[in-house]
C-alpha cells in the first residue's frame, strides 16, 4: 500500500463486512517472489495489482483441481499473469488460462492497458458512462457533468471522464482516454492518448501517443518525460 496504507485500511477495515480477515504483512522489494509470504499462510492466492486481465480467478482454481503441485502459477498469451496460488504440497508449475492480459510495469504497459480496456480487451473493467454517439466502428463515452460534442471525434473510440471539457473544434482520434475534471483546448488533436485526471492541454497542439498528466508529458515509444513549464500548453487543474 505504500503511502495509501492508512487510506487503505480505513476503506478495507478489518474485512469482516466481506467474510474474510485481512492481515496487513509487509514485503520488501527482495521478497517480490513472496516466497516468505507463501510459508506462513495456505492455502494463499495472491494475486498482483499491477496486471490488468481477463477474469481467471475461477479458471485457476477449477484447474488446480487437477494438479498435485503446491504452487500455481496462471499464465496468459505467453506471460505471467500475475494469480499464483500456494497450497500444502510440493511442487510448482505453470498453467495456461485462456484470457489476455497487460502487465503495468513501464509507462508503456500502463497506456496500452488503459487503451485495451477502452477496446473491451478486459470486460468489466470500462467505467459507465452515456454514449453520446455510436455506430458500427466508432463511439464517444462521456461521463456525468462532461461537455462533449460527437463532432470532437474524428474516428475511434473515445472515453471522456466526470467533470471535463471539450472545446468545439478539439478533435479526437484513434483510442484516446481524458480522465476526469479535465480540459481540451480549441484546435488541439489528441490521438492515442491519455489524459489524466485534472489535467489541462492548451490550444493548437497534437498530441500523439502520450500521457499528459498536469504538466507532465511523457513520449510513450521512447519513455522521455518532460516538465512543460508554460501553464498554456500543460497545466495541473488541481493546484
Amino acid at each position: 500500500c505504500g503511502r495509501y496504507r492508512d487510506e487503505v485500511f480505513k476503506v478495507l477495515g478489518d474485512g469482516r463486512r466481506w467474510g474474510v480477515e485481512l492481515v496487513e504483512f509487509e514485503i520488501s522489494g527482495a521478497d517480490r517472489d513472496f516466497s516468505r509470504l507463501s510459508t506462513l499462510f495456505r492455502p494463499l492466492l495472491l494475486i498482483q495489482a499491477d496486471v490488468a486481465r481477463s477474469p481467471a480467478v475461477d479458471a485457476l482454481l477449477n484447474l488446480a483441481e487437477e494438479r498435485p503441485e503446491g504452487r500455481l502459477d496462471a499464465r496468459m498469451e505467453g506471460q505471467d499473469a500475475g494469480i499464483t496460488l500456494f497450497r500444502k504440497a510440493s511442487g510448482e508449475a505453470s498453467v495456461d488460462i485462456q484470457g489476455g492480459c497487460d502487465r503495468l510495469e513501464d509507462f508503456a504497459g500502463y497506456h496500452g492497458a488503459n487503451l485495451d480496456i477502452l477496446s473491451g480487451r478486459f470486460p468489466g473493467l470500462l467505467l459507465e458512462g452515456r454514449s453520446l454517439f455510436e455506430d458500427s466502428v466508432d463511439e464517444m463515452i462521456v461521463a456525468r457533468g462532461s461537455r462533449a460534442l460527437p463532432a470532437n471525434l474524428t474516428q475511434g473510440r473515445a472515453l471522456i471522464g466526470a467533470y471535463s471539457r471539450l472545446a468545439r473544434d478539439a478533435r479526437l482520434n484513434g483510442r484516446v482516454v481524458l480522465g476526469n475534471s479535465t480540459m481540451v483546448e480549441a484546435g488541439t488533436h489528441v490521438s492515442e492518448s491519455l489524459v489524466l485526471p485534472g489535467t489541462y492541454v492548451g490550444p493548437d497542439l497534437e498530441m500523439h501517443r502520450v500521457i499528459a498528466a498536469g504538466r507532465c508529458l511523457i513520449q510513450v515509444d521512447t519513455g522521455a518525460v518532460m516538465s512543460v513549464n508554460d501553464p498554456f500548453l500543460l497545466a495541473n487543474l488541481d493546484t
